[in-house]
């Protein structure tokens, strides 16, 4: 870009002049491979600058960024709408006033039969334009009369100056008469393009023009320091709005990122083992939701860590037992304390199975929870399927002393269900029923379906479960009384099976108080399930 045409930019405008001057810069940069290249290595190098800045700082100097685009953006354009409207205005004045000195010279005209007295006295031009009669020269004031200081210049509502002398002196630059034939009489002598001329019309024949120049770029009217002083007040207070947004900027972004940095040491935290980290974060924003999920995230990983603990300490207990069986039988056997036959090898196997199936429970078990154990869902009858694991199990409860009432449904119970999963959760119910029930004592089994659920409920008499135990029956190797469980033979993971088989089903499964005085378990499974 050529220094003049710079020059001329700053005449413009300081905003504009430095924008082109920016411009210019890049252009140059880029006119030659080596300015290509170093640009490019300059972009690589900022934007690595930008990725090892801090969070606050990239916001705040995002916020001191926009606001300095779009409120300079909007000052330059109302600097250009106000430039533009104020030169329309202070033509519009200079043409009004052009009608009113046509007037006044139409009267000159015809009382001077001509233009020959004005074309020699050039100065009565301008006492026309201020409105003396006859555009004869101002008379000095008397001696003895004491001079009063100049008046303020008028201005209008909006601060512009008001039309009277002062703005009649600033015309007179602007304003020229010219004859018919368009020779110059009087007043201003610029070469500049002229605006629509007011013709001087005389008994309806046009005798001269009073034609306006054009606002030149520069000067120091009244007008021109008025416009320079709104441009000066305009980007006085854009400055003062950028530096409000850039400290507001620099509040927001520090209030941003600190919970983000306590987030930040919370994670750091947890991943070193501390589950106790907390963050209080009181916003309700979504900062604090993420606060609170992190709040909810340590104490699920607490509690998982002393489920864990519980889990293994549980499970090395439930191993013992048999093993300790074992090895004292082997022990009796090996030094000869007791015989090596068959009722010394049935003991043996009991403990054997009882140690089988504990692990093998622990694995249907994991599988389930971890969504890998497999199902194979088809249509069947789930009142046949009850009556079947009924009947099964109904000689081993009569043997335990236990009454068994099973009252079936009317109709077919059709359901999508894997039959082998599902046989093993009723089995699962029922030998828990035989094992924690009192003899004599009772065993109901019912199912009931409607429309939308199935529902199986298997209850038991005495003894019951007390209200604090009632929400735990469903935990891994859970018993309300272990030592007394445990001789029973149970493994304590049936009801935790029962629970992960109901899930899978799309159902759900629940404990409470039987009216028998025992356990209630019901479990609902949707017509849809599977």
């Amino acid at each position: 870009m050529s220094a003049r045409a710079l020059g001329q930019a700053k005449d413009l405008d300081p905003g504009f002049h430095l924008a082109l001057l920016m411009l210019d810069e890049l252009v140059g940069r880029q006119a030659s491979p080596a300015g290509r290249v170093g640009g490019m290595i300059a972009r690589t190098g900022a934007r690595g600058r930008l990725r090892r800045m801090n969070l606050w700082l990239r916001l705040f100097l995002a916020c001191g960024l926009l606001s300095t685009l779009s409120l300079g953006g909007l000052a330059w354009w109302q600097q250009r709408g106000f430039a533009d409207g104020f030169v329309a205005y202070l033509d519009s004045v200079a043409h009004d006033r052009a009608v009113l000195v046509a007037d006044r010279l139409a009267d000159l005209y015809v009382a001077e039969q001509g233009w020959d007295r004005l074309r020699t006295d050039p100065m009565r031009f301008g006492g026309l334009l201020e409105g003396r009669p006859e555009g004869r020269p101002p008379q000095p004031p008397a001696p003895t009369v004491p001079r009063m200081p100049p008046p303020v210049p008028a201005t209008d509502d909006f601060g512009r100056p008001a039309p009277g002398p002062a703005a009649d002196s600033a015309l007179f630059t602007r304003l020229r008469l010219v004859d018919a034939e368009g020779r110059y009489v009087a007043g201003s002598r610029r070469s500049t393009q002229p605006l629509e001329p007011v013709p001087v019309r005389v008994d309806d024949e046009t005798v001269g023009y009073v034609e306006v120049a054009a606002l030149p770029a520069a000067g120091g009217s009244l007008e021109q320091v008025f416009a320079s002083g709104q441009r000066q007040a305009t980007w006085t207070a854009v400055l003062v709005a950028i530096g409000v947004a850039l400290l507001l900027g620099l509040l927001l972004a520090r209030r941003i990122v600190r919970p983000l940095r306590d987030l930040s040491a919370g994670t750091q935290a947890l991943a070193a083992g501390d589950y106790a980290q907390r963050i209080d974060v009181p916003a309700g924003d979504e900062i604090g939701a993420l606060a609170r999920d992190f709040n909810h995230l340590a104490h699920s990983l607490a509690e998982a860590r002393e489920a864990r603990r519980r889990w293994g300490q549980d499970i090395a207990h439930e191993l013992r037992t048999p093993i300790a069986v074992l090895q004292a039988e082997l022990q009796t056997l090996i030094d000869g304390v007791r015989p090596l036959d068959r009722t010394a090898l049935v003991s043996l196997d009991a403990e054997c199975t009882r140690l089988a199936t504990l692990v093998g429970d622990l694995k249907s078990l994991e599988l389930a929870e971890a969504g890998a154990l497999e199902y194979r869902f088809a249509q069947e009858d789930f009142g046949e399927l009850v009556d079947e694991r009924v009947a099964s199990h109904r000689s081993g409860l009569q043997a335990a002393g236990l009454a068994v009432a099973w009252h079936a449904p009317s109709g077919s119970v059709q359901l999508s269900l894997d039959r082998q999963r599902m046989a093993q959760l009723i089995d699962n119910l029922l030998l828990n029923a035989r094992l924690y029930t009192d003899a004599p004592g009772e065993v109901a089994v019912s199912l009931r379906a409607d429309d939308d659920a199935v529902q199986l409920v298997v209850e038991d008499s005495a003894p019951g479960v007390t209200d604090h135990d009632l929400p735990r029956l469903f935990d891994r190797l859970f018993r309300a009384d272990p030592a007394r469980e445990r001789g029973r033979g149970g493994s304590g993971l049936g009801l935790a099976i029962c629970e992960a088989i109901a899930r899978a089903h799309g159902g759900s499964i629940a404990a409470s108080h039987a009216a028998l005085g025992g356990l209630r378990v019901s479990v609902s499974l949707p017509r849809g399930a599977g």
